[in-house]
């Protein structure tokens, strides 16, 4: 029994995508209206080819001059109408003037190893640079390494010293880094080594060693040791 044709390549349908339809099939009613109704009309004949053909992934959309030749439009008219859709978030220009329509959900389906929980002071975070430059770096390596930081920022001396924990507890990370803990929140450290999660704790020395400089390896050596 012999199997159906395949369509070639080039037109078969990726996953989480809808085909655009072709322009000839798009009808502008008013057609022959004043030009400020003709734009808005061509707008919103525009917009909803595209919301119709957007789902998952982005695919090319037709060009302005194909849009301008069809309809009989001024390009400078049709640039306008498409500056409107980029605002709206349906089209954008990437390099090379070609136009793609966005994706309605964003669905890239990656996949990562797990997710690595960083806890900080936001006191600390907000006025010390050195402590900010070091989490970017952390998150950085992880991500090299397919882990996710999720980050959790808490208030030394706080009313409830051990919410945070509970809430970092609960989202069942696969390790913990504790950043610049104060002495006086060891139980939050505590807490956090019961749960039976894995903990790392950078200190003040260290943040502030040779190693933790611009173009230190520290920060990639941290993260190989939690994940590797």
């Amino acid at each position: 029994m012999s199997r159906p044709a395949q369509p070639p390549k080039s037109e078969r349908r990726k996953p989480g995508t809808r085909r655009l339809k072709p322009i000839h099939l798009l009808d502008l009613i008013a057609r022959d209206a004043q030009p400020k109704r003709r734009n808005e009309a061509l707008f919103r004949l525009l917009r909803a080819a595209a919301q119709d053909a957007s789902w998952q992934q982005p695919q090319p959309f037709y060009s302005i001059r194909t849009v301008a030749t069809h309809f009989h439009f001024p390009r400078i008219a049709v640039s306008r109408v498409f500056n409107r859709l980029k605002t709206e978030g349906i089209l954008t220009i990437s390099w090379g003037s070609k136009t793609i329509i966005q994706a309605v959900q964003l669905d890239r389906q990656l996949h990562v190893r797990g997710v690595i929980a960083i806890v900080v002071p936001i006191e600390l975070f907000g006025r010390d640079h050195a402590c900010r430059e070091l989490i970017d770096r952390l998150a950085n390596e992880l991500w090299k390494l397919r882990f996710v930081a999720r980050f959790w920022f808490f208030e030394p001396n706080g009313k409830d010293p051990l919410g945070i924990c509970q809430s970092i507890i609960k989202e069942k990370p696969d390790a913990i880094i504790l950043v610049m803990l104060p002495a006086r929140e060891k139980m939050l450290e505590q807490r956090l080594t019961d749960g039976g999660v894995r903990i790392v704790t950078i200190s003040e020395a260290t943040l502030r060693s040779r190693q933790f400089q611009p173009g230190g390896r520290e920060a990639a050596a941290i993260a190989r040791r939690l994940v590797c």
